[in-house]
């Protein structure tokens, strides 16, 4: 450590018959050239303080953040980042690095689709059931992004989700069918139950009636409804009378002006029966409209 009052000291003997205001420039311009030599000192010790996996994760971000359209290359480049920064995470090999993957998951500015991607990232370094805090944290406010939510239902299990909360498997996803949840998480829940494992074990009749009752309410979105009539035939194989009758409950009802589900209806049970119910018409629109939505 270099003895500043002395180099002062030697510099003050040195200059001493030199001006004062010559002596002050001298100074500044040490000052200056310092200052010019800090920088780029400290751009080498910063770069060097950030492991490889920070360097791929930032990597991966400015690849959202600058490629839109992101061909072959890009494509490559972004699976490599991260599949090095899931490993890392695994690994728990880098202190930092779930700190900096937290800052951009809750960063605001960060585009969603990034998002999304630090989502299916943590569930390949984390597994199924170890979502981190701030997940589940993001998917209980009401104001987080409904698209990113349902990326967050998918891609972890429902126990996991649901926490100290759960006192049965699939009581989360219908407690957000139930709820005053928006579509796309709703959606989201459909689409776990369809892809669910243990369906034998934990496909009940009680969800049989939760799923009717959505069906039959005229405040049900259309797609939703949809969505419910289809997931009913994989309780067929487990409940078949109960599936039957919710199904032709539902293909009778005149309550609701949605051909498109009754429509699934008559399929299904034309299909696991082998009656012939006949189809409501349905115009091309109107399946147009149903598969733009």
């Amino acid at each position: 450590m270099p003895n500043w009052k002395n180099l002062f000291a030697v510099w003050q003997n040195k200059y001493r018959h030199y001006p004062l205001r010559k002596r002050i420039l001298a100074l500044a311009a040490l000052f200056v050239i310092l200052v010019i030599l800090s920088i780029p000192i400290y751009y080498v010790i910063a770069f060097c303080a950030v492991s490889p996996a920070e360097y791929r994760l930032a990597e991966l971000a400015e690849s959202w953040r600058t490629e839109a359209l992101c061909h072959e290359a890009c494509q490559k480049r972004r699976q490599e980042a991260e599949r090095e920064v899931a490993q890392a995470l695994a690994s728990g090999s880098e202190a930092r690095l779930p700190s900096r993957l937290k800052a951009y998951f809750l960063d605001s500015v960060v585009a969603p689709e990034f998002k999304t991607e630090l989502i299916r990232l943590m569930r390949s370094a984390y597994g199924t059931d170890n979502p981190p805090d701030y997940v589940r944290d993001f998917l209980s406010d009401p104001a987080s992004s409904p698209a990113i939510q349902a990326e967050i239902i998918v891609s972890f299990s429902p126990a996991a989700l649901a926490g100290e909360d759960s006192t049965a498997p699939l009581d989360y996803y219908f407690g957000l069918l139930a709820g005053n949840h928006s579509l796309k998480p709703k959606l989201a829940a459909v689409r776990s139950l369809s892809n669910y494992a243990d369906k034998a074990a934990d496909f009940s009749i009680g969800q049989l009636t939760i799923i009717k009752k959505i069906v039959l309410s005229p405040a049900t979105d259309s797609r939703l409804r949809a969505a419910l009539v289809m997931l009913l035939s994989e309780y067929y194989p487990f409940h078949p009378e109960e599936t039957v009758a919710a199904l032709r409950e539902i293909y009778r009802d005149q309550v609701n002006p949605d051909k498109i589900s009754r429509a699934f209806s008559a399929d299904i049970l034309n299909r696991k029966t082998g009656v012939r119910l006949p189809l409501p018409e349905i115009s091309e629109a109107e399946w147009s409209e149903y598969y733009n939505d």
